[in-house]
């Protein structure tokens, strides 16, 4: 990491420690439990060969939005921040964005923003109505 990104990186890591108490860790292992099931059932309910690794992405996603972030997508809203996530980490390797060549317009930037909304939505809510048991809800 560079100087600039060491400093920045070690401000996160406290930030997200400071979220993730033995307290917090506890109360958020329901979450963690009811979205293994899920994904354990839908992949028992499933016909044909089952892809452990779309299980587990799948069930990565759902702790990211659900206990990570504590969004509350409706059901129509779950794709669109999936294919929001897998787009913007395609960016991460993609020369426009690499290169710096008119990023704003490129498809992860747009899902970026996206993803940044539905983040300070969530901050929002959590300092009008307090915390709730996601993990940044611990960082606000």
């Amino acid at each position: 990491l560079a100087e600039s990104e060491k400093k920045m990186h070690s401000t996160l890591r406290r930030l997200v420690g400071a979220a993730m108490t033995p307290a917090m860790v506890d109360a958020s292992m329901p979450n963690l439990q009811e979205a293994a099931e899920r994904r354990i059932q839908e992949a028992l309910g499933k016909e044909g060969e089952v892809i452990a690794e779309e299980v587990c992405t799948a069930y990565t996603l759902d702790v990211a939005w659900r206990q990570i972030l504590g969004l509350d997508l409706k059901e129509e809203e779950i794709p669109l921040f999936k294919e929001a996530m897998n787009t913007w980490i395609s960016g991460f390797t993609s020369p426009r964005i690499i290169l710096n060549i008119y990023p704003e317009s490129s498809p992860s930037i747009k899902a970026k923003v996206y993803l940044e909304k539905k983040i300070i939505e969530k901050i929002e809510k959590l300092e009008k109505h307090g915390p709730d048991a996601s993990t940044l809800s611990g960082m606000v």
